[in-house]
């Protein structure tokens, strides 16, 4: 045993608790650069690009979960041209093959698109690649524990033959040079198949039987590993019409079969050259590529490694050198690396990946590693957090002036019909998700027809477009009965634009107070295999949820907003609503004062003075004017923008003090609706279990040999499945009023991060970062209610960004800590109202979106 250590170029760790077999390594090559590629049994594949240059960054260019184990993985190449690389992945119950490409050039990062795949219909063992019968491109062979060997071809089953002594797991191999696999049987024997003969067999016998082995040779020991040597040689004949001729010498190795004792030199006729006794426990071995120009035995060399780390070089019979490795190798092949020549490449049982070279003084060729400069970590920390930010700058650059393939527009008629319910109408509204309200009667719906438009460019995609996805989400009381479409085919080109009706139905006479207008469309579609996504979004019009009213007082909750222009009149805003508004009674007061009536009762005032440049809003509830609010906004941006009256843009202010007590109303209604939902659903769960303990000790009675009585356990029974159908109905009645509490708290925040921006004059991405803390869409998911998120995100705005500690806005918040369930909503007051506080004290929401890196999108969004 040799006393020297060897040493590594470049070395990787698994950080997981990861296992890794004998099939785990693979190596090959991307336009001439190295690639390596380890698996696990855990289902994760990492891909590998190390280079003489930077040994230091890792070189890792993929990390991805299959979620299944893996039992092998190779490299091939299934398509004609140079960089046509791909990588095959073995299951135990699947066949994988999957597509290698450079995101972009010069990059180090790689994507792996799935080529094809094989449902496998017995257990495999192992699987072996090459031109199988002569072939241009490579093909796979999959060898089963029954035995059988199969052979694939872009997925489709070319062979399947039946070998009957072949039961075991045991290593396979593919000689390109007669077109014949090797393979050891669980009589321990090695016996050689023509590719051809088997597939002349399984064309014309229907049963198992013993094949006719080409040549055997009786190894007496389990083969742990099968590698070919001619095929690495750097010197081959060539005959007189340039085809190789390969070495066919009796006693030239050809064949390294390694076993649990010895090492087996054979031939292709399989005539055994030499067999070596090991005096320790063999773990695998690898064949060199034969140097210079001869043919002989001598040229030929391998390695061989141990338990324990050693790793040992022969040449035949004589040993060449000896080292040893600080772990020991479970699979081991060879890899050129730039101009050091031939290096080990070694895995570990532990996914400790390593690259060494042989010998054990560093070359004189090799840069010699930089100078320790000490444990400078805060540098370290810095440039690798500046390396990020780079990356994620370019990405985000790159994915700004990516051309869109595929361009969708959409638009809501503004004509609006009245409906009658049809036979087929209460069904698709009881099916809809979103719609939790009464089943409706006659005349209680409005139809509005939207059209979208899809417009196919053909940049970078050819002629048309494959497998369109359409997604749409409309508002609480608006629905829609196809929520989903697949468009099979799209042709490009500026001309060929689709439009797709869509029929859009507005409930009437809704307790529900809509949070919002607006329908988001989203579109899906494949490019060369990369899926991406373009988005709509279109306003339902206002006149499908209120309508006018003659002017009518309202008292409660007031409203006022001043701009710097004068306003226009508005009858000029809402002229669209004035169509059906004729009576001349009220035609004057009309330009100054407009009532707003919500299908559920609710009324809402707009007055404007139009000397002071002022508006006023006033209304019985607070949550009914903000749909109001966010028109009048919109459309005076519309007009000014439009008609180009002021040189200045718009600007809104709101002088008076937030209605946080409003707001922290809806909020306690709605943190009341959650507990008296969860109570239910915890009532509901215990006679659940007591009606099945019920049910079990009437079947055990029933079943007895000897009848008794039931002891009142009928009347227990019969109460509890009263008890628990009064629960299922009393939930319903219970759902809507949390739906009903969910639309006026998202319409209140609504109101209140409106009025805050007006108030504290917070810019555009200011808002984006303020919704994204403050979020105004609320969803109770299971076990966990807004408040909870809500408490969490306000206190981490809070210590981010409303603080005078500058260290304090730090982007790392990953050190949060539990929350436990909500019961009281005083905290998460307190916490909204300090946050109002240190605004209107003049701190400012930094423009966290810049600080990242990130583009920030038009006003327009």
């Amino acid at each position: 045993m040799s006393v020297f250590k060897t040493c590594d170029f470049w070395s990787s760790t698994c950080k997981g608790d990861e296992k890794f077999g004998v099939g785990s390594l693979a190596v090959g090559s991307y336009d001439d650069k190295l690639i390596l590629a380890t698996c696990s049994l855990f289902g994760v594949l990492r891909l590998y690009t190390p280079s003489e240059s930077d040994f230091a960054d890792g070189g890792h260019a993929l990390e991805l979960n299959l979620k299944l184990p893996i039992l092998k993985i190779e490299f091939g190449r299934f398509e004609l041209g140079k960089g046509n690389i791909s990588v095959v992945v073995l299951h135990p119950r699947k066949l994988m093959v999957y597509t290698l490409w450079q995101r972009m050039p010069l990059s180090k990062q790689y994507e792996l698109h799935l080529n094809f795949e094989a449902v496998l219909d017995q257990g495999a063992l192992n699987m072996v690649i090459g031109q199988f019968g002569g072939s241009h491109k490579d093909v796979i062979g999959v060898q089963y524990s029954s035995g059988q060997l199969s052979v694939y071809a872009k997925g489709v089953t070319v062979m399947n033959c039946l070998l009957t002594d072949f039961t075991v797991s045991s290593p396979i191999l593919y000689l390109h040079e007669t077109d014949s696999f090797v393979t050891v049987s669980a009589t321990t024997e090695l016996k050689c198949y023509k590719y051809g003969a088997l597939v002349t067999e399984s064309e014309t016998i229907s049963q198992a039987r013993d094949m006719p082995a080409e040549w055997s040779v009786c190894l007496g020991e389990p083969a742990l590993k099968i590698v070919g040597m001619d095929h690495l040689c750097n010197y081959k004949k060539l005959d007189t019409n340039g085809n190789i001729v390969f070495n066919s010498e009796e006693n030239m190795t050809n064949i390294l079969v390694l076993t649990e004792c010895s090492i087996f030199g054979i031939s292709l006729s399989g005539t055994i050259c030499f067999q070596k006794k090991i005096d320790f426990l063999p773990m695998t071995c690898a064949a060199l590529p034969v140097l210079g120009s001869s043919s002989s035995e001598k040229g030929r060399a391998f390695l061989v490694t141990g338990s324990t780390g050693n790793v040992q070089l022969y040449s035949g019979m004589n040993l060449l050198w000896a080292a040893r490795h600080s772990f020991s190798f479970i699979a081991l092949s060879i890899a050129p690396i730039g101009d050091t020549g031939n290096c080990m490449v070694g895995l570990g049982d532990d996914g400790y990946l390593s690259m060494s070279y042989f010998g054990t003084e560093l070359p004189a060729d090799v840069v010699a590693p930089g100078k320790d400069i000490g444990n400078d970590f805060e540098k370290k920390c810095s440039e690798q957090l500046r390396r990020i930010r780079e990356i994620s700058v370019s990405n985000c650059e790159a994915q700004r002036y990516l051309p869109e393939a595929l361009q969708i527009r959409a638009k809501v008629l503004t004509h609006v019909d009245n409906g009658t319910v049809h036979v087929n109408m209460e069904a698709k509204m009881e099916s809809h998700t979103r719609y939790t309200g009464q089943r409706p009667e006659s005349r209680c719906y409005e139809t509005l027809t939207m059209h979208i438009v899809l417009t196919c460019t053909g940049v970078g995609t050819g002629d048309f477009l494959e497998d369109i996805q359409i997604s749409i989400s409309t508002p609480a009381n608006v629905f829609c009965c196809q929520e989903s479409l697949n468009i099979p085919i799209l042709s490009c080109g500026v001309d060929n634009s689709t439009v797709i009706p869509i029929s859009l139905y507005a409930l009437q006479g809704e307790r529900q107070l809509p949070e919002n207008n607006a329908v988001y469309i989203i579109t899906r579609y494949k490019v060369h295999g990369e899926l991406r996504a373009v988005s709509c979004e279109v306003y339902v019009p206002l006149a499908v949820f209120c309508s006018l009213i003659p002017p009518a007082k309202t008292t409660g909750h007031k409203i006022t907003l001043n701009t710097n222009h004068s306003p226009p009149l508005l009858s000029l805003l809402f002229g669209d609503m004035l169509q059906g508004f004729t009576d001349s009674e009220h035609i004057n007061p009309v330009d100054n004062v407009l009532t707003f009536q919500y299908t559920n009762g609710a009324r809402v005032n707009l007055i404007l003075s139009k000397n002071a440049g002022r508006f006023r809003l006033q209304s019985s509830q607070l949550e009914a004017m903000w749909l109001i609010l966010r028109e009048l906004i919109h459309r005076l941006r519309k007009h000014f923008k439009k008609n180009k009256v002021a040189k200045e843009n718009l600007e809104v202010s709101f002088q008076e003090a937030l209605p946080l007590q409003d707001l922290f109303e809806s909020l306690d209604q709605h943190c009341a609706a959650v507990s008296q939902y969860n109570i239910l659903h915890r009532q509901f769960v215990y006679r659940s279990k007591q009606l099945r303990a019920l049910q079990k000790r009437v079947l055990l009675r029933f079943k007895d040999k000897n009848p008794v009585s039931l002891s009142q356990l009928e009347i227990l029974l019969d109460d509890t499945v009263a008890q628990i159908s009064q629960a299922v109905h009393f939930s319903k009645t219970l759902s809507n009023d949390l739906k009903n509490t969910q639309s006026s708290l998202s319409a209140a925040l609504q109101m209140l991060l409106m009025l805050m921006e007006f108030r504290f004059g917070i810019k555009f991405d200011g808002v984006r970062v303020l919704r994204s803390y403050i979020s105004p869409s609320v969803q109770d998911i299971f076990e966990q209610c807004w408040e909870e998120l809500a408490e969490a995100s306000v206190a981490a705005l809070i210590r981010i960004f409303l603080t005078g500690n500058k260290k304090a806005g730090n982007l790392d918040i990953g050190q949060s800590q539990p929350y436990d369930e909500v019961h009281d909503t005083s905290k998460l007051k307190k916490l909204i109202s300090a946050a109002c506080e240190r605004l209107a004290r003049g701190y400012v929401v930094p423009l966290v979106v810049e600080r990242l890196g990130i583009p920030s999108l038009p006003e327009s969004h």
